[in-house]
């Protein structure tokens, strides 16, 4: 779901404008998919705004701004010269991923990967050492939650430091 308002979000029928309204709108939403996310393209408070002249407090989209945060989603100020980036980002977690790039090289023979907490065979995806990636062989579902885990190869030297020195030999 993607926001786009240049003035402060005014349910008032189902998600009342309190913060017990925001709450509500927050668990009615997280419970409508296994995954969701949300996306705001709004005024954000003065210190952060891109605006010529700062927004009036009535304007500002702070609880469109506290719900996609809750979600971890994609805030976008709406006087940006450019929302691409924003929207970009914004569809990019909405579009199943064919492979994953990992943060840390990993152990290979340690990857293992969970799809909504469900061990995925290895038959399924495939390790790309050259992409440092995970290659999905068969893509999760839609709105699916994928962990993937391993142990981080910090190559050679050192793995633990538990002999004290700078190599991975047993003798001091």
């Amino acid at each position: 779901m993607v926001f786009v308002s240049d003035e402060e979000e005014q349910s008032s029928r189902d998600f009342t404008s309190t913060n017990a309204g925001l709450l509500d709108f927050i668990n009615w939403y997280g419970n409508q998919r296994p995954s969701v996310f949300l996306a705001s393209i709004i005024n954000l408070p003065a210190p952060e705004s891109l605006c010529n002249n700062s927004p009036h407090s009535s304007h500002i989209g702070q609880r469109y701004l506290d719900a996609t945060n809750i979600f971890g989603g994609i805030v976008v100020d709406i006087c940006a010269e450019d929302w691409a980036t924003g929207v970009q980002e914004a569809a990019t977690q909405a579009t199943p991923h064919e492979e994953w790039e990992l943060t840390f090289t990993p152990i290979e023979e340690t990857l293992i990967i969970f799809v909504d907490s469900v061990e995925m065979n290895d038959l399924d995806w495939a390790y790309n050492f050259l992409s440092n990636s995970v290659e999905f062989l068969v893509i999760p579902p839609e709105g699916a939650h994928v962990e993937i885990g391993y142990v981080i190869d910090h190559g050679p030297g050192d793995d633990d430091d538990s002999a004290g020195d700078d190599d991975d030999s047993s003798s001091p």
